[in-house]
């Protein structure tokens, strides 16, 4: 087995079990005390969006590929990424030939993520216009929440109760006549 140096600045006692970057760009972790560290993977994934819509969610992950250096996105759901092989399955979609996913799993990109600070965007998909617990209407193309992520069908019902038509008349008025300078 190869074994290299873990490249880990924020912590120079690195014990056991710890993972962290390689020298190339690949992850590793610790398989003796100090530092001496044994391949992983060579994709270096964070999470970037975490996407809500009817009761499941979405992660979408952002990294690159140590061998080909070359970015890789793709957004998994939560069911397939707490599976092992479905996991495995959608990183082998998303790289190059020259990148291995190895004993990369959901756990440690979140460990990861958690670790290095990573800013993750919590996102609100919605599936139809509607109106937001704050009274905003929630239309494509008017983005006024900066958190809703519209992903509409061919055929979008808009979401209307009792009371609304009166303030969605009002909003269109102001739409109409809003004057881009």
């Amino acid at each position: 087995m190869n074994l290299q140096q873990l490249v880990y600045k924020e912590n120079p006692g690195i014990f056991k079990g710890v993972i962290g970057e390689l020298p190339n760009g690949s992850l590793g972790k610790v398989i003796e005390d100090y530092g001496k560290a044994a391949w992983l993977s060579d994709l270096n994934l964070r999470i970037t969006k975490e996407i809500s819509c009817d009761g499941n969610k979405e992660f979408t992950l952002s990294g690159t590929g140590a061998n080909s250096g070359k970015s890789i996105e793709f957004t998994i759901s939560s069911a397939d990424a707490v599976r092992p092989t479905e996991f495995a399955v959608a990183c082998t979609n998303a790289i190059d030939v020259k990148d291995r996913v190895g004993g990369l799993t959901f756990e440690t990109v979140k460990h990861l993520t958690t670790l290095t600070g990573t800013k993750t965007r919590h996102l609100k998909r919605i599936t139809a216009p509607m109106w937001s617990d704050k009274g905003v209407p929630l239309i494509p193309g008017l983005e006024l929440d900066p958190d809703v992520e519209f992903q509409l069908g061919q055929y979008a019902p808009a979401l209307v109760y009792n009371g609304d038509i009166s303030n969605a008349k009002e909003c269109l008025r102001k739409m109409l006549d809003y004057k881009i300078e």
